[in-house]
């Protein structure tokens, strides 16, 4: 990602409303200036990954790399494998 394309999708994550005790608060954990997130709980990162990422990227990124990004989310969220010790074969085909 360039620069402005770090800062536009870190801008997204820093001005996200969520409703209270979905998450913490995920917009304390982003700092603008070092381009980094910081301090995010472990649920924090689950919830990233499969529904704050989506949100962030679009208009950020290219169409062709949105869209593998969010099938790669969607697919955490149906088999949510942060819980699961094993994946059945079956189901991923």
């Amino acid at each position: 990602m360039t620069l402005s394309e770090k800062n536009s999708f870190l801008k997204v994550l820093k001005e996200m409303k969520t409703p209270d005790e979905y998450s913490s608060n995920v917009s304390r954990c982003v700092h603008l200036k070092q381009r980094k997130l910081l301090g995010l709980k472990s649920y924090d990162c689950h919830l990233l990954m499969q529904e704050f990422l989506p949100i962030a990227i679009r208009g950020n990124l290219p169409e062709k790399v949105c869209i593998v990004l969010i099938e790669v989310c969607n697919f955490l969220e149906i088999f949510d494998l942060k819980s699961s010790k094993k994946v059945n074969l079956m189901d991923l085909s």
